[in-house]
C-alpha cells in the first residue's frame, strides 16, 4: 500500500461539500443527496463526526458517523477514485477511530454490502466483525451489520 505525502484530514467546511458530493456520485450506486451532507455539517459536535481528507486543498476522500451514547454509527467512507488503494481510507479510518476513542466511545457499527468482499476485508483489517445481515438494506441488496469494541 502506497502513503499519500501531505494527507490532511480536517473537519468538513460548507465549501467542501460539492467536492464531497462529487466523490458520492462517482461511488455509490445509491449515493446520498447533497442535502445529507449539509445536514450533517449542521449537526452538533456531539453528535456527528464528519472529517475529510485533503491533499493540496483538494478534497479526496470524507468520513461521516453519528453519535448515540457511547455507540457511533459510520454512514460512510468514501475516496476519490484516483486515490483508492493509496492508504486514504485508512487514514480517515484511523483517525476517526482515535477521535471516537478518546471521546469515550465504545462500540462502533456500520453496514456494507454483502457482495462488497474490499469493503469487508478492509473493516476487518481494522477489527470489525460481521454481526448479523440485514434484508435489501441497499434497495435489492443485503448488507452486513459490522460492529467494533474500542
Amino acid at each position: 500500500m502506497l502513503v499519500i505525502k501531505n494527507l490532511e484530514i480536517t473537519e468538513v467546511q460548507l465549501t467542501d461539500i460539492d467536492e464531497i458530493y462529487n466523490i458520492e456520485i462517482e461511488n455509490f450506486k445509491f449515493p446520498w443527496s447533497r442535502h445529507f451532507f449539509i445536514f450533517n455539517l449542521q449537526l452538533p459536535n456531539e453528535l456527528s463526526k464528519f472529517y475529510i481528507a485533503k491533499i493540496e486543498n483538494e478534497v479526496i476522500g470524507y468520513i461521516i458517523c453519528w453519535i448515540s451514547g457511547e455507540t457511533a454509527h459510520i454512514h460512510n467512507l468514501s475516496v476519490k477514485k484516483s486515490y483508492q488503494n493509496l492508504g486514504v481510507g485508512s487514514a480517515l479510518l484511523d483517525f476517526l477511530l482515535h477521535k471516537l476513542r478518546s471521546g469515550g466511545i465504545t462500540t462502533v457499527t456500520l453496514e456494507v454490502g454483502v457482495n462488497n468482499s474490499s469493503a469487508i476485508k478492509f473493516y476487518k483489517k481494522f477489527g470489525f466483525n460481521i454481526v448479523l445481515t440485514k434484508s435489501k438494506f441497499y434497495n435489492d441488496e443485503d448488507a452486513f451489520l459490522m460492529m467494533k469494541e474500542l
